[in-house]
């Protein structure tokens, strides 16, 4: 486990990742989930929700909260403060590990236009870029056509409560 409290698989993985993220389930009004497009340097693209790296002496609902915001302009208000811990097995650097991240819930009262040229969007460690975003309802995550990370994410919004009894959902 590591300072913020988030548990890895073994030092050695804690080593290669070197820090710890988190990840925000960001819902608009129809009850839709955002993903942002990523595309690595070898051509590589997944999808998953916006977050980022937990900063030294940051909480992981501070680390949520500036990443949705980076990542959409979105203030930290909109994080309910529900989350889930997740288990994420990735390749960081070349290298297989199993790390544990915090899954937070947002809620925005209106759907955001999401600017691609900020600079939020440069992922410095890996060299990936943010290449485009889609706004999905929880049950089109079986029919994207690239790698969704977490691969399991329909499980992860149905614990937080997406997609379920409570969420009002009104396709246009």
């Amino acid at each position: 486990m590591n300072k913020n409290g988030v548990a890895l698989r073994d030092d050695k993985a804690a080593l290669r990742a070197q820090e710890s993220a988190v990840r925000v389930l960001c819902v608009d009004p129809r009850g839709r989930i955002l993903l942002l497009r990523w595309t690595d340097p070898d051509g590589t693209v997944y999808w998953e929700p916006p977050g980022g790296v937990i900063g030294a002496g940051e909480s992981t609902v501070e680390a949520a909260g500036r990443g949705l915001t980076q990542h959409t302009g979105v203030t930290a208000r909109a994080i309910t403060g529900r989350h889930i811990l997740v288990r994420r097995d990735l390749t960081w650097f070349g290298e297989p590990i199993t790390v544990i991240e915090p899954f937070y819930l947002a809620r925005v009262g209106e759907t955001p236009v999401i600017d691609h040229s900020r600079p939020a969007f440069a992922r410095r460690a890996t060299g990936s870029r943010c290449t485009g975003h889609k706004w999905l309802w929880p049950d089109e995550l079986s029919t994207m056509q690239d790698h969704v990370e977490p691969a399991d994410l329909r499980s992860v919004t149905l614990r937080l409560g997406i997609g379920t009894s409570w969420t009002t959902r009104t396709r246009l």
